[in-house]
């Protein structure tokens, strides 16, 4: 949930893109299928999966590109998200927690000084393990692309070339 939205309202992201309605419709399809998901032009409906850490999921929005002096205005509103633990990771480091608590207490006591090293390496490798795997992708970054894609002066050149027409 967003600061200042509500309980129980519906997300909403808004973008200004400097580009005609049907270009976003025609680019959110091609989007949405380089990142794995679907875009349903006549119902308006996007399903994009989305990771957030340890987590991945889909999200199910509703968008609407409204006509605007300099190009359009995108309103996505999210109608469902549905979000699973990634298992392999919080495996990762369900096994590393012990060792990291070894390795806080061990110190303590010196009889146990040579259970530290492999304490440590294990709590770090686990950590850089799970750092390293950890990605973010959100309707934010989505709607991001997209202006990207809509500033993109080769863009332009590209859809001309695709509809048969010359620059």
């Amino acid at each position: 949930m967003t600061a200042g939205q509500a309980a129980g309202q519906p997300e909403v992201h808004m973008a200004e893109i400097g580009r005609a309605p049907l270009w976003v419709f025609a680019q959110l399809g091609r989007q949405a299928e380089a990142w794995g998901g679907s875009f349903d032009e006549k119902k308006g409906r996007l399903e994009l999966p989305v990771l957030a850490g340890l987590r991945h999921g889909l999200v199910i929005a509703e968008v609407e590109a409204l006509a605007q002096r300099g190009g359009s205005k995108v309103r996505l509103k999210i109608l469902e998200s549905h979000y699973q633990l990634d298992r392999g990771g919080t495996f990762a480091l369900s096994l590393a927690a012990p060792a990291a608590l070894a390795a806080l207490v061990l110190p303590f006591f010196p009889r146990f000084w040579p259970l530290l090293p492999p304490a440590l390496v294990l709590t770090l490798a686990a950590w850089l393990f799970i750092v390293a795997r950890l990605r973010t992708s959100s309707v934010a970054d989505f709607l991001g692309e997209l202006g990207k894609a809509a500033a993109d002066p080769e863009a332009e050149t590209e859809e001309n070339a695709e509809s048969g027409q010359n620059t």
